[in-house]
């Protein structure tokens, strides 16, 4: 191509969501025409090459051909336009095109049509100032004349009428034009003339005058597309802004839309968690990475999709980064699954897998430096909502805080079968009475008993029954896994009420001046297993109020679950990282909402949503740099690469903690006042109120139990001959009891 010659850019591809205003500001002081083939139904860029190579940075996902410009106009004229209306780009309803429809109108009769764009100077800003002003003070009536039509009897007949000229269209044009300049001058001389040129046929005309004001028709003669664009500077029309000009900008709907991505104005690459690499125009894999500092985690996170997407690799991913470049950050994780377990043996975590180790843990321990009331009150809050007691879910709680109140006033480490034992006394109090029969409970308190079974069963096992048991701060302050693969579905909630409440106060010990860095790392998997859609829930509320306090702690939340709508929409807004992995159908529109696409892109962002790939995902993130934090996203992005993690062989899960409480076989000798076995009686022996054996004693008066957990109180009931009710005696399990009747 000759030197001086425009360039011709085919448009191949758009984003799905243009900004047109934008896409003219980052153009400014650049001439440029849009060039539509309307048989071919293309659009194309004639410009400067260097303008052109720079298109793709003004518009982001804009992809084009270079070509060479030979279009050429039989029989051209340009018309002078000029757009009284103002279209906002924040104006959903009218961010469209004018001329929306010209490939169908006017493409089987014609074959180009051109818009050029040209910068204004301030001499045309001055010029045509002076003009419209002296078009105004010139007039101030016209004349229109009109003939009426003859009829049978009247000869032909003249009327003429006067406007007064303020009342007129043309008038109330000059006015507009006058305040458009002004608000160019306050814009720095931001501003466009536009001319279209088509071939002169009556039908086009009427077509562009019924789409916008037509100030002037302009005679060109018979010329190609390269040489008016070399000409264009000469042409006069009315200076816009570009509030005013974008709507002229039109693209062929033969076009192939990119799916929206907003990239931040310069990718994160100065932070310490690598989350992924961009995806291009949502679909092509990139290597530009997007990382992020640690202590953006503090704001939460948020990490969701449907399952064997990725999601927990994601998780893993930050977890891992996390203790490798700070291993002094405090982290905890909760999973209902062993997935987590390879992860924290290859990275030095302790792993406990509960109702397989014997790790002690005493869940009801205040360990020193956190505050007894707030301890118990968090505790009873959480144990409550975890039963799923629906509307008792209060009931239960009074009861607890009740028993709690009473015990912890005493000692901060109590023995969690006498607490229990407290728990039953309370839900007597409030909700039963004892009568000769043994006791009996109101509808109330047979339910909070049965949402506290949970308690009781866990209660059974002896490593849960211990009164001292490892110190949480020792598990945090190294990290830990909490592998709840082997305990049920049901009883899962009440771990994790137990377990978050260890870790809550743990993070409430640390003071206010954490903002700035990340101390502790939570993970919570299936996180809708304690924290309910309801917007009443407390422990909705509690984590509300937590997320909002941990910033200043230095503490970071990650929630994983398998759909958005499994949390609170509330706590969905306080996470500012979202990681949205593919989303079930009926909740996309949730999930677009929740990542922030604009509203003119929702439809093409649910669609990418549908087709993402495993490990591939949506991400609105904070980016901090120069020490300050913005929003940034939404952005498509694939997971960081994750090597699987493999535990040192021969690692033990119970790490040389030895479990104190065990279960032996316990024999109870039944003997009369004069000191001889009674065989043959009937023994009944209850744990924690509920009954675990029943037997006859043998001929030498005993009754024996298996599994019986040394040391906690068993309550045995002797059904002796002759008298009317059992004789009851409270008892500690060893081998061997006796008791008297």
């Amino acid at each position: 191509m000759n030197a001086g010659n425009p360039s011709k850019f085919l448009i191949r591809s758009t984003p799905a969501n243009i900004n047109y205003e934008l896409f003219l500001v980052g153009l400014l002081n650049s001439k440029f025409m849009l060039i539509h083939d309307l048989k071919g139904s293309t659009t194309s860029f004639i410009c400067d090459k260097e303008v052109g190579k720079n298109l793709h940075s003004v518009m982001p996902g804009l992809r084009l051909d270079e070509s060479i410009a030979d279009e050429e106009f039989l029989n051209p004229v340009g018309l002078v336009v000029y757009n009284q209306h103002s279209r906002s780009p924040y104006d959903r309803k009218e961010e469209k095109p004018i001329f929306d429809d010209i490939y169908d109108v006017l493409g089987a009769s014609h074959s180009y049509a051109c818009v050029c764009f040209i910068p204004s100077t301030p001499n045309d800003i001055t010029l045509i100032k002076a003009r419209v002003e002296d078009a105004l003070s010139r007039k101030e009536t016209r004349q229109t004349r009109s003939r009426g039509s003859k009829t049978m009897a009247a000869s032909s007949t003249e009327s003429v009428q006067t406007e007064l000229y303020y009342d007129s269209e043309e008038r109330s044009t000059f006015l507009s034009i006058l305040g458009m300049l002004d608000e160019i001058v306050l814009l720095n001389y931001t501003a466009y003339k536009v001319v279209i040129i088509i071939e002169d046929d009556w039908a086009a005309r009427q077509y562009i005058q019924s789409k916008i004001f037509v100030m002037e028709e302009i005679k060109i003669p018979k010329t190609g597309v390269a040489e008016i664009y070399r000409n264009m500077d000469g042409l006069e029309s009315i200076p816009m802004t570009p509030s005013k000009s974008y709507p002229l900008l039109k693209f062929s709907g033969n076009v192939y839309k990119e799916f929206p991505m907003q990239l931040p104005s310069v990718p994160s690459k100065g932070g310490e968690v690598l989350l992924g690499t961009i995806l291009g125009n949502a679909v092509v894999q990139s290597s530009m990475p997007i990382m992020i500092r640690q202590n953006t985690l503090n704001l939460g996170a948020i990490i969701t999709g449907l399952p064997g997407n990725g999601k927990t690799r994601a998780a893993m991913s930050i977890f891992s980064q996390v203790k490798g470049t700070c291993p002094k950050v405090r982290m905890a994780v909760i999973s209902p699954t062993s997935e987590w377990n390879n992860l924290g043996s290859a990275n030095g975590l302790y792993v406990i897998k509960l109702y397989d180790s014997r790790v002690p843990i005493n869940f009801f321990k205040c360990d020193s430096g956190i505050k007894i009331e707030k301890f118990y009150e968090d505790l009873a809050m959480l144990v409550a909502s975890a039963t799923n007691a629906g509307p008792y879910t209060n009931s239960i709680e009074k009861c607890l805080l009740a028993a709690f109140r009473n015990v912890y006033s005493k000692n901060g480490k109590p023995d969690p079968t006498e607490l229990y034992e407290e728990i039953e006394e309370s839900i007597i109090e409030q909700h039963g009475k004892r009568t000769n029969t043994g006791i009996k409970y109101t509808k109330h308190g047979e339910n909070i008993r049965a949402g506290l079974e949970f308690l009781r069963l866990m209660l059974f096992r002896p490593e849960f029954t211990v009164t001292e048991g490892i110190n949480f701060e020792t598990l945090l302050s190294n990290g830990v896994i909490f592998d709840l693969s082997n305990v049920s579905n049901s009883m899962k909630p009440f771990f994790y009420a137990l377990i978050l409440n260890q870790i809550y106060c743990s993070a409430g010990s640390l003071d206010d001046s954490g903002d700035a860095e990340l101390r502790m790392l939570i993970g919570i998997e299936e996180a809708q297993m304690l924290f309910s859609d309801d917007e009443i829930s407390a422990t909705t509320k509690d984590l509300r109020q937590r997320i909002q306090d941990f910033r200043k702690k230095g503490v970071g939340i990650v929630l994983l679950t398998h759909s958005i709508t499994d949390i609170n929409i509330n706590i969905r807004r306080l996470c500012q990282t979202k990681i949205y992995f593919r989303q079930g159908t009926d909740v996309i529109r949730y999930a677009i909402s929740d990542l922030g696409f604009e509203r003119i892109s929702e439809d093409n962002a649910a669609s990418r949503m549908k087709t993402l790939s495993q490990l591939e995902f949506a991400l609105n993130y904070i980016d901090a740099q120069d020490g300050r934090r913005r929003v940034a996203g939404p952005i498509f992005l694939r997971s960081a690469h994750l090597d699987e993690p493999r535990a040192p062989e021969g690692r033990s899960t119970d790490y040389g903690w030895d479990c104190k409480a065990r279960t032996i076989q316990m024999r109870i000798s039944v003997k009369a006042a004069d000191g001889k076995p009674v065989p043959g009686t009937k023994v009944d022996i209850f744990y924690l109120g509920e009954k675990v054996a029943s037997t006859i004693t043998d001929p030498d008066g005993g009754a024996s139990i298996s599994s019986a957990i040394e040391g906690k109180p068993y309550t045995t009931h002797v059904h002796a001959e002759g008298k009317r009710r059992p004789c009851k005696f409270k008892v500690y399990a060893k081998e061997s009891v006796t008791v008297t009747i």
